[in-house]
């Protein structure tokens, strides 16, 4: 079939390309699944090395213990400078990458560089099948207001997709991509996935190009219903095998802009309104105003915004600028306005 073509084409030996993968299950329910898949993979085409599979669910471990901390994970001790790793969560519905550097410190590959990668892949397809260029597709990439803004602006210079901004959480990001014909998305925490409306698979067996049977096959290993870490490992893992690159490679798609959050408690949270994308505030509107200001002292180099949690009496403020100390800054000088 032109599915199993594509498959044996990706299968061709990589130059730069490694199998070698090691997984971070978290000690949770993806560990038994990713077991039986690691079984069943030839070591050719990938390599499965899976820790963390049945002790204390997430301790010193999983998706979230590896971005916030900014440190390898238990038992990865013996993981060597430059072998990737990838890392689930809990619930097996995130998914990060990292890698360790010579500094002793990790290099972290979030939602953001996941799903960029996946969308640079379906944007080429879809160009060389010319079915965006037609304008029989439908192809958007959705962030939310927290995606880095080096990942936003990748989108917009170098893809020439300016990603669509929604509300945080992962429902309002499902919806709206239910909504195209090829939509992508991913949180910063690693939670996100592909959808595809019933007429593109249609759209896809019309074209007689090569990239419309890979574009099947990768289509065929997503989970549209909803975020997927296994399903999600195994489309980053064939994009890359098939860019051939190494980790370091797919990491330097961009440098992420340094950023700071803080959540600071507030008397009553409902006082604090955002416009649809979350990115502004309308009330109160002298609040913003000071945003504004304390971000067009930095010349273009910084963003920041505040929005109010969904569950508790506390705002969010999140800020990026040039260095890690600045956005540090910028979120202080905003918590003060706060208050």
């Amino acid at each position: 079939s032109e599915c199993e073509s594509a498959l044996i084409k990706m299968m061709l030996a990589p130059k730069k390309y490694t199998p070698l993968l090691y997984v971070d299950c978290a000690n949770g329910i993806g560990a038994s699944k990713m077991r039986l898949l690691a079984d069943m993979l030839p070591p050719g085409v990938l390599s499965i090395e899976i820790r963390n599979e049945t002790g204390t669910l997430n301790h010193q471990c999983g998706a979230d213990f590896v971005k916030i901390a900014r440190k390898a994970p238990a038992t990865f001790e013996d993981v060597r400078v430059n072998e990737r790793c990838a890392v689930f969560n809990g619930d097996a519905d995130r998914l990060v990458y990292f890698y360790k550097k010579k500094n002793g410190k990790i290099e972290l590959l979030d939602g953001d560089k996941i799903g960029l990668l996946i969308a640079q892949f379906y944007k080429e397809h879809l160009e060389k099948m010319r079915l965006i260029d037609l304008d029989e597709v439908k192809f958007v990439i959705f962030q939310t207001a927290y995606a880095n803004g080096n990942s936003s602006k990748y989108m917009r210079e170098q893809l020439n997709t300016p990603p669509v901004i929604v509300p945080a959480g992962v429902k309002h990001l499902h919806d709206e991509a239910a909504k195209h014909d090829c939509a992508i998305y991913f949180e910063d925490n690693g939670n996100g996935t592909a959808t595809f409306s019933k007429e593109f698979p249609v759209l896809l067996s019309n074209v007689l190009q090569p990239e419309a049977a890979m574009m099947k096959f990768v289509n065929s290993i997503f989970n549209e219903a909803g975020a997927d870490a296994i399903s999600t490992l195994l489309v980053v893992e064939l994009i890359i095998r098939r860019n051939d690159w190494t980790v370091q490679q797919w990491a330097e798609m961009y440098e992420d802009a340094p950023s700071m959050q803080l959540n600071i408690p507030v008397v009553d949270r409902s006082l604090f309104l955002t416009t649809p994308d979350e990115t502004r505030l309308v009330e109160p509107a002298a609040l913003q105003t000071k945003i504004d200001d304390a971000v067009g002292r930095r010349r273009g180099r910084a963003r920041a915004f505040v929005r109010p949690s969904d569950t508790e009496n506390t705002v969010c403020v999140y800020a990026e600028s040039a260095s890690k100390t600045d956005a540090g800054k910028l979120a202080a000088e905003i918590k003060q306005a706060v208050k």
